[in-house]
């Protein structure tokens, strides 16, 4: 209940469709039920209204690796660099919390632990975020009473947060000084021209790594027929293309892709 409304909240239910009909949105879930609404908002990691083919024109994948455990490097300090590589250092508990996107733990594991920042690996995450072509998030409506929150950078939490805020002022006809700033519909720039070709690049470099990691096992994505690579660190199949992960029966962990992957061995 917020705000003394009775509002039912729903989680782990999926939207594979919504139809405008009658200035109403009908949004079908993956259950067979059905949602009516004025208002849509589409708040979400992957920018879903991006067709999977011009989808590096606007956005890239960047994957972040995150470890935690003994460092004989302690400190009451936290570093981060201003590289595209990025390094981040911080301490809890008398332990280090390294963060890069350069896959830390292949190097740590391949490598002599004592030349690593962190001796003893105790726990590891990684996360796939995406990055527009101006490193803002797009914020804001693009359709009559359809609004969307998306492309958060790495900074998930405050890219929500003035999303929600943002939003939130379009709805009740506010002015909100942000609002061209995180447009959907903003104007195309030199630079960010620049950064859509090496987002096509890196993405084609990407479906090539899918192609020469094959085994003599076929692991498709359904989404759009990237080739998955496997990670050994976590044990699932990664996309490299539009950022879809699976685990090793081929059930979805993550989108975009809303189908499971079967696994079909080479004849």
């Amino acid at each position: 209940i917020i705000n003394n409304l009775d509002i039912n909240i729903y989680e782990n239910t999926n939207i594979i469709k919504v139809i405008n009909k009658d200035n109403y949105y009908y949004s079908k879930t993956s259950n067979n039920n059905t949602i009516k609404s004025k208002i849509v908002i589409f708040a979400t990691n992957y920018p879903y209204f991006i067709k999977p083919l011009f989808f590096p024109i606007k956005v890239r994948l960047e994957k972040s690796n995150i470890s935690y455990g003994k460092s004989k490097y302690i400190g009451k300090y936290n570093l981060i660099n201003i590289d595209k590589n990025i390094y981040s250092i911080r301490f809890y508990n008398n332990k280090m919390i390294y963060l890069d996107n350069n896959h830390y733990l292949s190097h740590y594991k391949n490598n002599n632990k004592e030349n690593f920042l962190i001796n003893d690996i105790e726990n590891n995450w990684t996360n796939m975020d995406i990055i527009t072509n101006d490193y803002l998030p797009i914020i804001g409506k693009f359709n009559k009473n359809m609004y969307i929150i998306t492309g958060f950078n790495t900074w998930g939490i405050l890219s929500s947060h003035i999303g929600a805020l943002l939003i939130s002022d379009l709805i009740n006809n506010k002015n909100n000084k942000y609002k061209e700033l995180f447009d959907p519909r903003k104007k195309i720039t030199i630079q960010k021209s620049i950064n859509s070709i090496i987002n096509v690049y890196e993405s084609i470099n990407g479906y090539y790594k899918g192609i020469i990691g094959k085994n003599n096992i076929d692991k498709i994505c359904p989404h759009a027929l990237g080739n998955l690579i496997y990670n050994k660190e976590e044990n699932t199949w990664d996309c490299p293309c539009h950022g879809s992960r699976f685990d090793l029966n081929g059930n979805v962990i993550s989108g975009p892709s809303k189908k499971k992957c079967k696994f079909d061995k080479k004849m």
